[in-house]
């Protein structure tokens, strides 16, 4: 799902509160108290260049220990910005649980209920998320509402908050309150003037409500979102996402050929809009997908073949030798052998190559210390070292080999 609304997780202080004191970090303190103060003022790399300073000062002692909530919760996010999502949750949780703000015993004093202690209800959201937690940041999502509401903070702040909530439950499986988060929040964000951050709840709304069985529903909501992109050019990886959420959406209606048209919309969208390449890629997929079908087999090899091109040029190896293969399944359920056993073959040499490769960089000596990259976006190309990875690949082998030799003659 998109998440195109949620903030970067907008750095905030929380009010400080006592802890046991390490006085051999107070120098550490200091200067994370000083980076703060520059993250308030947008000044990152000053922010970075404090922490750094906060990190080497302490000579090894553990951050988490400083008696200052506002210097814990500035690592914190330090650690969440360099993508150490496990340690940005230590700190985040203990800066939370000091200021009394979540679960059974949350204070409604006014000195707890900040807007900072909202933000670092956000930030801990959007952290958990990252590292899959889907249950939790829904909640630390909720306690982030709870603080916004009572404090008056605002509407964007509220439908932003809603959202958040939305998403987190819908990744975490429950759709009936993901849909009933992301109604109330559509209709906040739809009350601010000028904003069009309704946008993007409407699209999460209307995917959400095809996962929790209620295809029409989403459609409408789908379809009302097209003159909005026409409009807006700044929308347009929207406009892809749109386009592949309303094929879902006929998918689950049983109109398969109408999907299959509108999976080959967002792929021919995703191709030349910037930043969709991986929508146009699945697009594709499931376009051939739904021409099969629909009965439609040699049809679907059309688009299978463009979903295994789009796979290899954002450099998804794995995922290219796949719809290779599938390729082959298409042609051997046209009753034409020979032609599936090339694309067998094809498959089984891309994947024993990608097997091959990972394999010799596994074995390779491992680089020296690598500091962290604040701000570095990730890399397009997919991690095949992983046990999973390599497991999958490795099925995916045997499985086109058999086939292969079923197919021969």
């Amino acid at each position: 799902m998109s998440d195109l609304l949620r903030k970067d997780w907008q750095e905030g202080t929380v009010d400080r509160h006592t802890w046991t004191a390490d006085p051999t970090l107070g120098a550490a303190r200091e200067l994370l108290r000083a980076g703060f103060a520059a993250l308030e003022r947008g000044n990152r790399q000053e922010a970075r260049l404090k922490y750094d300073q906060a990190v080497s000062s302490a000579a090894g002692a553990d951050l988490a220990e400083i008696a200052d909530a506002e210097a814990v919760t500035f690592a914190g996010i330090m650690l969440r910005d360099a993508g150490d999502m496990a340690e940005a949750r230590r700190y985040l949780e203990k800066a939370v649980a000091a200021s009394g703000i979540s679960g059974e015993s949350a204070t409604s004093s006014t000195a707890a209920l900040t807007e900072r202690a909202a933000t670092l209800c956000e930030t801990l959201s959007g952290v958990y998320g990252n590292l899959g937690e889907f249950a939790a940041a829904a909640t630390a999502a909720e306690d982030a509402l709870r603080i916004v509401r009572e404090l008056g903070m605002g509407m964007g702040r509220e439908a932003n908050a809603l959202y958040n909530i939305g998403m987190a439950k819908s990744l975490a499986g429950d759709h009936a309150g993901a849909a009933e988060a992301l109604t109330e929040g559509l209709g906040v964000a739809k009350a601010l003037d000028g904003d069009f951050g309704w946008e993007t709840i409407q699209q999460a709304l209307a995917s959400t409500l095809i996962d929790a069985g209620r295809p029409e529903e989403a459609l409408t909501y789908l379809r009302d979102l097209e003159d909005i992109h026409v409009a807006m050019p700044d929308l347009a990886v929207s406009a892809v996402k749109c386009a592949f959420e309303e094929a879902r959406a006929l998918v689950a209606l049983g109109k398969l050929e109408e999907a299959a048209a509108s999976f080959e919309k967002a792929g021919r969208l995703g191709v030349r809009t910037e930043g969709a390449a991986d929508i146009a890629a699945l697009a594709f997929h499931h376009q051939a997908v739904s021409l099969a079908q629909a009965g439609k087999t040699m049809e679907a090899a059309i688009p299978m073949g463009r979903a295994a091109d789009t796979y290899e040029a954002i450099g998804a190896q794995a995922a290219a030798a796949h719809c290779v293969g599938l390729i082959g399944d298409l042609f051997a359920e046209a009753g034409q052998p020979i032609e599936a056993a090339g694309y067998f073959r094809e498959a089984v040499e891309r994947l024993e190559k990608i097997l091959h490769e990972t394999e010799t960089a596994a074995a390779s000596p491992a680089p020296g210390p690598v500091l962290p990259d604040y701000g570095a976006k990730e890399q397009a190309e997919q991690d095949y070292t992983t046990p999973e990875a390599r497991a999958a690949m490795e099925a995916d082998l045997q499985e086109f080999k058999a086939k292969l030799v079923s197919v021969s003659p």
